[in-house]
């Protein structure tokens, strides 16, 4: 068995400690390895760039030469069991992805700390969760998601993991934990929290148990696929995002984001909140189970490329909202806005029209979570544009096979014949699978779906599902056909610059800072009412630093663009359209 060791050391450092024990090292000389990315995220991080120290010993305490092999690859010199490698992490990148540590609290993902041996993937790990030593770390609790051996009330003790994945797929946390506990079909959950906050602790473990039970019954009638889970937030001020583990999520939230005592109703955060624990909660499902066979292993090296995320990650982010719908915690016309409100997301990118969701599924690496001011032009998200063609493949299932079949059981389908398996979705049987399990002909929905990109048939899917899409402008004033963001002093500084559009044409770029419109200073707050007084078509004459030098060019002024959708209930559906749609929001 692989024995790992961690302490949270140095607080006031950022510094975690960490040490793997090798009964049996390669004779020949022992590799060890750190992840480049973080499963689940698909960005190369190079996580080793963060080891400030390491060291190896044998059994005596002898020094062990070490040699650095690559960027993330060490070998130690031959030696006899046991070796020992300690080493230090600098811990100060605030994510679900990465690690992090301060007086406060300490998080870290399991690839950011982590060395495996190469070669002893597969064995069995036991890993203890040691205290700190520092004053600023008193009083401080510990969790991991991972099967508890021996642990005392505080959460300091040694647990198990079946082999380095799983010890990979299990982050860590450290600090004054608070926690909540709800069970989902006898199996037990956990809400834990680092951050300060106070809430509605009752309402959210009602809710989150709905949620959770919405999600579960979705691909059947038999409980949970794991012994426990748990819900590990961050709560910041300013924080969003969450990351799938196998047992559990972390996520980063902002204290609006939780209901307050007495608090009537659902505020747009706590929506927000719940769509995002439902989203990590199914991709306990859906990315840790159900798996794409490029990802299948440890391709821990380098980028790992599928055309798939339209499934894992659109389909995922199609299903978390209306699940909230159909569990009874958001009300469908809520369900509708929020929807609505990707529709729009989508529409307002012209790269909707250049990149198909394949290509954005294998640029994630570079595109998605690399995105600049140009992206938008240039590219798509695969959860956004995946989310609407997860929403086209639904409704046209349910036409097609006049309601026998929806996508609803199709996951359920995928999680029995590869979940339950253990075997990799194949990137190229994909779709003749989903199409013999449908029994109705859907060539046409991929090809057009997920390697074309032409419109999606959104207008029609409405009409389908018995509701009404319509779309207005984003606004009522003139546009100069780019974002528009604050500055540091208040200033208007152009974000994305659209394709086609006036400031493109006017010869205007990214960062480009606004200073004044036809001779009247202009800054972020007051863009719009300087827009007010302007026409659709006037030529007027802008001035604008680029770094430090003024430009002056005329601009003639857009009309707004058609990308706000309004999605509701269509009060002459009538039938099997009305039907259609009640089967389809889960209600009555």
């Amino acid at each position: 068995m692989l024995e790992y060791r961690i302490a949270p050391v140095h607080p006031e450092a950022r510094e975690y400690a960490l040490e793997l024990t090798v009964p049996a090292p390669d004779p020949t000389g022992q590799r060890f390895a750190m992840a480049a990315w973080t499963p689940g995220s698909y960005m190369v991080r190079d996580h080793a760039r963060h080891v400030t120290h390491i060291e190896a010993r044998d059994a005596e305490g002898g020094v062990v030469p070490l040699t650095w092999v690559d960027k993330q690859t060490w070998r130690a010199a031959p030696c006899e069991g046991p070796l020992t490698l300690r080493w230090r992490v600098h811990a100060y990148e605030l994510s679900v992805r990465t690690a992090y540590l301060d007086t406060l609290w300490g998080f870290a993902d399991g690839a950011a700390l982590w060395l495996r041996p190469l070669g002893l993937e597969r064995a069995p790990c036991r890993v203890e969760l040691q205290r700190s030593q520092s004053p600023c770390a008193q009083g401080w609790r510990a969790a991991v998601m991972l099967l508890p051996e021996a642990v005392d009330d505080e959460g300091y003790g040694t647990y198990l993991a079946e082999d380095f994945e799983a010890l990979l797929d299990a982050p860590v946390a450290f600090g004054p934990l608070r926690a909540l506990e709800f069970e989902v079909r006898g199996v037990p959950h956990r809400f834990a929290w680092l951050g300060r906050a106070a809430f509605d602790e009752a309402r959210l473990a009602s809710d989150l148990a709905r949620a959770c039970e919405a999600v579960v019954g979705l691909f059947g009638a038999e409980p949970p696929p794991f012994p426990r889970y748990l819900f590990l937030a961050l709560v910041t001020g300013d924080g969003y995002g969450g990351l799938e583990h196998r047992e559990g999520t972390a996520l980063l939230c902002r204290r609006e984001h939780f209901p307050l005592p007495g608090e009537a109703g659902a505020t747009p955060a706590y929506r927000e909140f719940l769509g995002l624990c439902a989203h990590e909660y199914l991709h306990a499902w859906l990315v840790k189970r159900i798996r794409p066979a490029a990802l299948m292993g440890l391709p821990l090296d380098a980028e790992a490329y599928t055309r798939l995320l339209w499934l894992f990650e659109g389909v995922t982010s199609y299903y978390d909202d209306l699940l909230l719908a159909r569990a009874g915690l958001i009300t469908p016309q809520d369900y509708l806005d929020t929807f609505a409100a990707t529709l729009s997301r989508v529409r307002r990118a012209p790269g909707r029209l250049r990149q198909s969701l394949e290509h954005a599924s294998l640029t994630a690496w570079t595109r998605l979570y690399k995105a600049d001011e140009n992206t938008a032009n240039v590219g798509i998200s695969y959860y956004t544009k995946g989310a609407l063609f997860a929403w086209v493949l639904d409704a046209e299932l349910r036409r097609r096979s006049r309601d026998r079949v929806s996508l609803d059981e199709l996951l359920r389908a995928l999680w029995h014949e590869h979940g339950l398996a253990g075997r990799g979705v194949s990137e190229d049987e994909l779709e003749a699978w989903l199409q013999v399990r449908a029994g109705v002909e859907l060539a046409d929905l991929f090809e057009a779906g997920l390697r074309g990109t032409a419109e999606l048939p959104l207008e029609q899917v409405a009409t389908t599902l018995g509701l009404r899409l319509i779309w207005g402008a984003e606004r009522e004033t003139p546009w100069l056909g780019a974002e528009v963001r604050a500055g540091a002093q208040g200033e208007a500084v152009l974000g994305t610059v659209y394709a086609g559009a006036a400031a493109e044409r006017a010869g205007l770029a990214p960062r480009d800072v606004l200073v004044a419109i036809d001779g009247l200073r202009v800054d972020a707050a007051g863009l719009e009412g300087a827009l007010r007084r302007l026409r659709i078509g006037q030529e007027v004459r802008v001035h604008a630093f680029r770094r430090d030098e003024l430009l002056e060019v005329l601009l003639c002024l857009d009309p707004p663009p058609m990308t706000r959708a309004t999605l509701a209930f269509d009060p002459q559906a009538e039938g099997e359209a009305a039907r259609r749609r009640a089967q389809w929001l889960g209600v009555g």
